[in-house]
């Protein structure tokens, strides 16, 4: 079965929307989407628009992805707006924190546009993550789920910088506090080929010396980088390993319950640059043009190479 693993980064999922478009249109079929925040925004938005009981257009379905990014999200304030400093103040001293930023925007977009595409009665087997805060736990959820939307809102939603999300009474924050790319829930839900969309360089990109470290916004958003980053790079590095030494000697006891799965990883080859702060339509064409291009660059490489781990799910596709 063919997944698509989807990781966080903010608006960097409009690189991720032209990745994902990119591989669709030269032959990629997902079966399985796993996502943590802007990636369980676009898997789940990737998930409704490919209902169940159709014949699925999956290049047409790339477009609308794309078409997604472009025309709703154009500036900071189409889908945040940064809450004044007697509010914060407000809400700090009566212990009742929303946030730093107010996100009715993107929720109410959100809610609207995967209403219309309802990703519980897709084709694809969907699993989106969010944690759980007072019970520790990253909880993911499928399509099975009733209130699926709210866990993909959820699971959206940066820590200090946004709203909690309650559901059911359970208050939830961002599945990138635990996990950032699914990996392991591909597995789970049976993937046989991995294509892995990662909105990170192999690298934590430098800041230039003059940041704005005294800036509360400023300063999560960093940290939440430099994070996300590190386990990127573990989760990564460990599936890597397991299909290296699958391929020395599968007769090792650690490796019993594991078996070889191609995986292909497309990730940004320079840092993106980008202020969460000031950003306009131009700066997320420029984000979809680099998913592209990038994606293409990897999927060749590994077309080239007998030897790399997605040269079997590269070979079948047309760049």
């Amino acid at each position: 079965m063919n997944a698509l693993v989807l990781s966080g980064g903010n608006i960097k999922g409009a690189y991720q929307a032209g990745t994902v478009s990119t591989l669709l249109q030269a032959g990629y079929v997902p079966e399985i989407a796993t996502g943590i925040s802007v990636g369980a925004l676009n898997a789940g938005y990737l998930a409704g628009l490919a209902p169940a009981g159709s014949s699925v257009d999956w290049p047409a379905v790339g477009r609308k992805l794309e078409m997604f990014w472009r025309e709703h999200v154009t500036s900071p304030k189409s889908f945040v707006e940064k809450r004044g400093i007697p509010s914060v103040l407000w809400n700090l001293i009566r212990k009742k924190w929303k946030g730093l930023l107010d996100t009715e925007p993107l929720v109410e977009v959100v809610r609207r546009e995967l209403a219309a595409a309802d990703p519980r009665k897709s084709v694809i087997r969907l699993r989106v993550g969010a944690v759980n805060i007072l019970s520790g736990d990253l909880v993911y959820q499928d399509n099975t789920e009733p209130r699926l939307i709210d866990y993909i809102l959820a699971s959206t939603a940066e820590p200090v910088s946004m709203p909690l999300q309650v559901i059911d009474g359970q208050p939830y924050y961002d599945g990138g506090l635990r996990d950032i790319a699914p990996l392991k829930q591909a597995i789970d839900l049976g993937a046989t080929r991995v294509v892995c969309a990662l909105c990170q360089t192999v690298g934590v990109a430098p800041v230039e010396p003059h940041f704005n470290r005294g800036d509360a916004f400023h300063l999560v958003s960093r940290v939440g980088a430099i994070t996300s980053n590190e386990i990127v790079r573990n989760d990564l590095e460990t599936f890597l390993e397991i299909n290296r030494q699958l391929l020395i000697d599968q007769s090792q006891p650690m490796l019993d319950d594991k078996r070889y799965i191609p995986i292909l990883v497309v990730r940004p080859a320079q840092p993106i640059p980008f202020d969460v702060e000031n950003f306009s339509s131009a700066d997320i064409v420029r984000m979809i043009d680099q998913g592209r291009g990038d994606t293409i660059r990897e999927v060749k490489a590994a077309q080239a190479d007998p030897m790399h781990q997605g040269h079997a799910i590269a070979r079948d596709l047309r760049v």
